[in-house]
């Protein structure tokens, strides 16, 4: 085999393996990663504050979407409690990761966002 029969084969193995890892990215992954986006623009976030705030939006999101799928075998009230730890250490993530006034400009970013105030219906948008 020629050089460029071992290039060919090398690039077609290497793009079916970026495409199958692309479609193994759920949903909660993409809506993390586009929220990490919004908020590192928003929050003057320096790269390896990024790389923490999207792995925070990740574990948070995909928390989320677990607990949702338990929702028929929870109380409502479990549910709220779960939601709440969830949200408690998310912010407190957060509170220990960002200065003062990102701080700051985090609680103002997320008062009018979906992913925050209703997060399931955030994610069910994410699925579609």
């Amino acid at each position: 085999m020629g050089n460029s029969t071992l290039l060919a084969i090398f690039f077609s193995v290497f793009l079916g393996a970026a495409s199958a890892n692309a479609q193994a990215i759920s949903p909660a992954h993409r809506l993390a990663d586009r929220l990490s986006q919004e908020m590192g623009a928003s929050l003057s976030l320096h790269e390896d504050a990024f790389i923490k705030v999207r792995q925070f939006n990740r574990d948070r999101l995909a928390k989320l979407q677990a607990l949702n799928g338990q929702a028929g075998k929870l109380s409502a009230r479990e549910m709220d409690l779960r939601l709440d730890q969830i949200e408690q250490e998310y912010n407190e993530r957060m509170f220990h990761l960002l200065n003062a006034r990102q701080y700051m400009s985090y609680k103002r970013f997320r008062e009018n966002r979906l992913e925050f105030t209703r997060p399931s219906q955030a994610l069910a948008s994410a699925r579609r």
